[in-house]
């Protein structure tokens, strides 16, 4: 799927049926380091100070800038002034004043890519990888994907093989972020399509088909070289993207 790419708007507006997507490449951004780092709270500047080597501590920085700089377009609000809390498996969400407001979003990153997810009222979830030719594609498949899906993987021309890999990679990840589960949930306990040219379909839960039916799946490859998929409750989502400039 060819994405488009656009300048955002200063205050964003987002309907129940808008799904939007912010990326930013951010070796892009640092030369906005100081000023997004003045907007992180306490417990993100210990975090950041943890990164051994300045480029992790710089991508951290921008990735949690940027996100607090597009919350606060659609919140009215100043970047510095959002807090955040966390589920008890450590997805984020709206703290503070902000505490139990219907914006919902999502973070990826990869390789120094990061990509937001937005919606309103929706869980969401996003996935990005890079598209790493030394991923041992055969054997991380055999460990964590489903039967179903290693037969899937196993009988693509070996040409498709890496491709179908990082769909597979990212659509069960952008699921499980969307439940909340982290990497608690087995990666067997569900299965996706993975084939290239393919739609990406979730097509079995554990939960039985009911689960099947809460959830839309869409392959979203954010740039050249990188494999990604967003995964939003309900349907009938109108899709915009945005690149974040600062």
């Amino acid at each position: 799927m060819e994405m488009s790419w656009r300048s955002p708007p200063q205050r964003a507006t987002l309907d129940p049926t808008d799904v939007h997507i912010w990326r930013v490449f951010v070796d892009d951004q640092v030369s906005k380091i100081d000023p997004l780092r003045r907007t992180l709270a306490d417990d993100e500047l210990e975090r950041a100070d943890r990164f051994r080597f300045d480029k992790h501590r710089h991508w951290y920085i921008v990735r949690r800038g940027m996100m607090r700089d597009v919350l606060a377009r659609y919140l009215d609000a100043k970047p510095a002034d959002l807090s955040f809390c966390y589920g008890a498996r450590g997805k984020p969400a709206l703290g503070g004043a902000h505490e139990g407001h219907e914006l919902q979003f999502n973070l990826s990153d990869s390789a120094g890519l990061a990509v937001l997810a937005v919606t309103r009222g929706r869980a969401v979830g996003i996935d990005v990888e890079h598209l790493d030719r030394n991923a041992d594609d055969q054997g991380l498949a055999r460990r964590f994907f489903a039967p179903e899906e290693v037969a899937e993987l196993t009988a693509l021309p070996q040409s498709q093989r890496h491709t179908g890999f990082f769909n597979c990679w990212t659509r069960k990840e952008a699921y499980i972020k969307a439940r909340g589960h982290g990497l608690l949930m087995a990666l067997d306990r569900f299965a996706v399509s993975l084939t290239p040219g393919k739609p990406a379909v979730l097509r079995r839960c554990a939960e039985g088909p009911q689960e099947l039916a809460r959830w839309s799946m869409l392959d979203l490859p954010p740039a050249q070289g990188f494999a990604g998929c967003l995964i939003v409750e309900g349907s009938s989502s109108r899709l915009r993207c945005w690149d974040w400039l600062g």
